[in-house]
């Protein structure tokens, strides 16, 4: 049985490899596992399982392939800008307040 395994990108939210196998495979990554990780297999989107309760595992079909790995951060930009806004409200306030003490000194 004939199996091959290359990685092409790694990035801290994003991984590529090539694979060739002869049968199904299941390839485990030495990377810690979360809910937001998603997978792509020849194009198709895929599950990733928690493998071994920390890692992430992807059931890869027979055959010659790509597999992607990307972080889909989606659901924090509202927070992310949530936060922007404030600092904005939060150091032009303090800029108002500065120049205001200045003026009555």
């Amino acid at each position: 049985c004939f199996v091959s395994i290359n990685l092409k990108t790694f990035e801290f939210d994003r991984m590529e490899f090539e694979y060739a196998s002869e049968q199904s495979e299941f390839l485990v990554v030495n990377d810690a596992w979360h809910r937001q990780w998603r997978a792509n297999v020849n194009g198709s989107e895929t599950i990733i399982l928690k493998t071994n309760g920390v890692f992430k595992g992807i059931p890869l079909p027979p055959g010659k392939g790509t597999i992607e790995l990307f972080f889909d951060n989606s659901p924090y930009k509202l927070g992310t800008w949530i936060t922007v806004i404030g600092w904005i409200f939060f150091l032009g306030g303090w800029w108002v307040f500065f120049f205001k003490s200045k003026q009555t000194a």
